[in-house]
């Protein structure tokens, strides 16, 4: 890869990290979209070394994956807003937890799309297939797992009823059942979703760059 493609590349995934460890959601999409958008400008998928099918798949799970953290972005900025707010009411707010259900899965599908995508380049080329490209892909394999589980947990937990209030009892007996509280709320940083972005930026880029070892 040349040097300003690989520069912005780093550039880009330390952007998108910072995103997920810091919990800011639009960081973190920029930063994933520029990446990915420097992986789709690789040599290997512009020019006509690999077969037009792979090239296309490779574009397509990379596609797939933009989408997936977009749409994880989306789940983030929503449950930030409503926590931002400063406003809880004690019923569950039913409406938006599925829409952050929704996204989820949303967002699992797509990746799960994307490595399907990924998977299939590397059948079709021929043995013995790039031992870098094999690894890029056994790297996104389990966050995939692991982004599919998280969206079926998330789905099925709409299911489950939520306590009417986080409060004590005593506290909550002598209010209106729609009553609101102002609440102050402080973001932890997330260093476990910074380095599974990390893992997947790196894994992606081995899968497409280890297709020129073919």
């Amino acid at each position: 890869m040349p040097r300003p493609l690989a520069g912005t590349l780093i550039a880009a995934g330390l952007v998108a990290a910072s995103g997920a460890l810091f919990a800011a959601p639009m960081l973190f999409a920029a930063g994933y979209v520029v990446a990915f958008a420097v992986l789709a400008l690789h040599p290997v998928l512009t020019g006509s070394a690999q077969p037009k099918a792979i090239r296309l798949l490779v574009r397509a799970g990379l596609l797939g994956s933009t989408v997936a953290a977009l749409l994880q972005a989306w789940t983030l900025a929503t449950s930030l807003a409503a926590l931002r707010s400063g406003v809880f009411t004690f019923d569950s707010d039913p409406q938006r937890l599925r829409a952050e259900a929704l996204g989820a899965v949303a967002a699992a599908s797509a990746q799960l799309l994307a490595c399907t995508a990924f998977a299939a380049s590397l059948v079709l080329l021929p043995p013995p297939r790039p031992r870098a490209a094999l690894t890029g892909l056994a790297i996104l394999v389990p966050f995939t797992v692991i982004g599919a589980a998280s969206a079926a947990e998330a789905w099925s937990s709409l299911a489950d009823p939520l306590p009417p209030s986080s409060l004590p009892p005593e506290s909550t007996s002598n209010l209106p059942a729609n009553v609101a509280v102002t609440t102050s709320v402080t973001m932890a940083v997330d260093p476990i979703g910074a380095a599974l972005i990390g893992l997947v930026l790196f894994g992606t880029y081995l899968l497409v760059d280890g297709l020129r070892r073919t």
